[in-house]
This record gives C-alpha cells, sequence and structure tokens, in this order.
C-alpha cells in the first residue's frame, strides 16, 4: 500500500501497475483536472478506483472501463453500489 498525495509530479508513477486506488472526498478539489485518465492509463487494466465520501462514510466504487463489467460510469454516480463503513 502506498499512501501519497497524488501531486501531478508522482501520480502516474504512484499509480503504476496499481490494482487499487482509493480517494478520499477531501482531496478531489486539490487533484488536477484529469486525474481520472491518469489513473486509468498508470493503473493495471483491471484495476479499480475506490471513492471515500467523508460526509457519508462510504464507498463507492467508480470509474466506467470500456469492455470491464465491473466498471460504473463516473456519469452514473447517483445509481452506484455503495459499501457502509462500520
Amino acid at each position: 500500500m502506498w499512501v501519497f498525495e497524488g501531486h501531478p509530479s508522482g501520480l502516474s508513477a504512484g499509480l503504476e501497475q496499481a490494482d487499487y486506488l482509493l480517494v478520499d472526498s477531501g482531496t478531489l478539489p486539490y487533484l488536477q483536472e484529469d486525474w481520472m485518465a491518469v489513473a486509468l492509463r498508470s493503473m493495471k487494466p483491471e484495476g479499480k478506483v475506490f471513492h471515500y465520501n467523508r460526509e457519508t462514510g462510504m464507498f463507492f466504487l467508480s470509474p466506467y472501463r470500456p469492455g470491464h463489467p465491473a466498471g460504473v460510469s463516473v456519469n452514473r454516480m447517483a445509481k452506484r453500489a455503495m459499501l457502509t463503513v462500520s
């Protein structure tokens, strides 16, 4: 497991061949605009991105990957499955 701030200078290298990425909702305003594209390009093809919502304490799976049935469209986040953190 790697923990890093996701600065543009290290985002791609930090996610190289990663299986999972967990993004804290509090960090989203500080990430580069194309962070999701960078993540998808850098991670393993079957890699998954999870978002943690600080307000609700819930995780949700994103993003959509063409040809990846477990992906959820970023544009349809409201309809995603959620996991409650207990």
